[in-house]
């Protein structure tokens, strides 16, 4: 597993790649929690397309960011969920939590703001 970070369109995106379980969820954690340090007016988006597999630990992993990220006033939102990660969020009945964006290109920060 991989995890990058970048700023795009004033946002920070986080990008895992492979399977997010408990023994990679350790990168992820450490990526989002770089993002959570950046200054609060940079919503954090998560963007989920590489990830091929997410168990529970990755699951507690957004809901940590998620929730570090609101306490500060800071817009969380997940783009391009796969299938596999959709399923996980509608079972736990989690996926109001993590609003997501049709569109990272176009999405702008008024826009990401409304969606926190």
């Amino acid at each position: 597993m991989r995890v990058g970070r970048e700023v795009v369109n004033g946002a920070i995106v986080v990008s895992p790649h492979g399977e997010i379980d408990i023994s990679t969820v350790s990168l992820l954690n450490r990526q989002l929690a770089a993002a959570n340090e950046a200054p609060a007016t940079q919503p954090i988006v998560v963007d989920l397309a590489g990830v091929s597999f997410m168990d529970s630990t990755g699951l507690r992993a957004l809901l940590d960011a998620a929730d570090r990220a609101r306490e500060g006033g800071r817009p969380f939102v997940v783009f391009q969920v796969p299938l596999a990660v959709a399923r996980v969020l509608e079972v736990t009945k989690l996926e109001e939590r993590f609003p997501a964006i049709p569109d990272l290109e176009t999405a702008t920060i008024g826009s990401l703001s409304a969606s926190s």
